[in-house]
């Protein structure tokens, strides 16, 4: 869903994956012109040379772990990472402090929850509005296969 809507917006997305089918998948269907895959030998190689050449200022991370110092190592002076997950269920680690520094990067935690206190009820209203429309065009999920309750070892061993 990210990606569809960074390319609605028109952010050319630089995405990393962990299978080569990712890769596939990405390039093919949602015509993702950076896809990397972080087991390939040339990973770094390849995503220090795309974030010099694009400018990435931008992380968005949900990996956490060791992913973040990762990334910030690709990215140039004044860029952030933005965690919005914990998918390793790993602490942030590794970071690099001279590179912070001497690079002006930051590092952002972001959750929805944090985001929408902050609204007024008009900004709730619209931004509802916005993400019902999205959700019915652009950020809708494709659904492979249901289950009933009764089914949920089934549904686990899908997953």
């Amino acid at each position: 869903m990210l990606i569809k809507l960074c390319i609605k917006e028109g952010i050319k997305p630089i995405c990393t994956v962990r299978r080569s089918e990712q890769v596939t998948l990405l390039k093919t269907e949602h015509s993702v012109e950076h896809v990397y895959n972080q087991c390939d030998a040339d990973f770094d190689a390849h995503m220090s040379a795309v974030c010099k050449e694009l400018n990435a200022t931008v992380c968005l991370e949900c990996i956490a772990g060791g992913v973040v110092n990762q990334m910030l190592g690709f990215m140039g002076f004044n860029s952030t990472v933005v965690l919005y997950g914990y998918l390793s269920e790993e602490p942030v680690h590794s970071i690099n402090a001279l590179t912070l520094l001497s690079k002006n990067q930051a590092i952002e935690g972001f959750l929805l929850g944090f985001y929408l206190k902050k609204l007024s009820p008009e900004q709730m209203q619209g931004f509802v509005m916005q993400v019902m429309e999205l959700c019915t065009q652009d950020l809708k999920t494709e659904v492979h296969k249901r289950f009933g309750l009764h089914q949920i070892k089934e549904a686990v061993d899908f997953y």
